[in-house]
């Protein structure tokens, strides 16, 4: 607790008469992390923190040394977007946790980059998952049309709208035309892959 004090994510407060005893207390921070929250990171955290994604830190010396092995791989035997799929329970908890960074992402993006939406017809969100942040882009802007291109298994049962379609293919095999190609997480995902983080 006390790095979580240092790191900002609590503080502490005198409590009781006296003030002899000491409890916790949110911060702006960690509000972000309390389920009631409607904008939560809390899967973000518990997904980042899950044994799939803390093992390979064990091996990230192997990196270090020649191997051609990313950590990831050398931890697990497999890439990331295998492991999702192989294990639904953590598939669910890493596609929940990419859909709450969506929603405090898209309110900035949203907010700040209006203008970049507004001469668009059409989008595709490359890595897209459940649709989230296609979601949230037609709710502002319901000229557009959004592609979620994601791996088959991610939007198998997905249903989409008359402005959200949902694409099942492998982003490295071919993206589908658009005005707009959105790679909102993607980019810091395959750097992390990469890492084996």
């Amino acid at each position: 607790m006390r790095f979580m004090i240092y790191l900002g994510f609590f503080a502490t407060q005198s409590l009781g008469e006296n003030q002899e005893q000491e409890g916790y207390i949110l911060t702006a921070t960690s509000r972000l992390l309390v389920k009631a929250n409607p904008k939560t990171m809390s899967s973000v955290v518990l997904s980042m923190v899950d044994p799939f994604m803390v093992s390979p830190l064990h091996t990230l010396s192997t990196c270090f040394q020649g191997s051609e092995s990313t950590p990831f791989m050398a931890a697990h035997g497999m890439k990331l977007w295998n492991v999702l799929e192989q294990n639904p329970d953590f598939g669910k908890n890493f596609h929940d946790a990419m859909a709450n960074d969506s929603h405090v992402l898209m309110s900035v993006i949203l907010n700040e980059g209006k203008g970049v939406f507004d001469n668009l017809k059409s989008l595709v969100d490359v890595g897209g998952g459940t649709g989230t942040t296609a979601h949230a882009v037609v709710r502002a802007f319901p000229h557009l049309h959004c592609m979620v291109l994601d791996l088959p298994n991610v939007v198998a049962n997905l249903q989409g709208t008359d402005n959200v379609v949902f694409i099942g293919s492998d982003m490295f095999e071919c993206i589908p035309r658009a005005d707009a190609v959105l790679l909102k997480v993607l980019l810091r995902l395959l750097v992390t892959h990469c890492l084996g983080i």
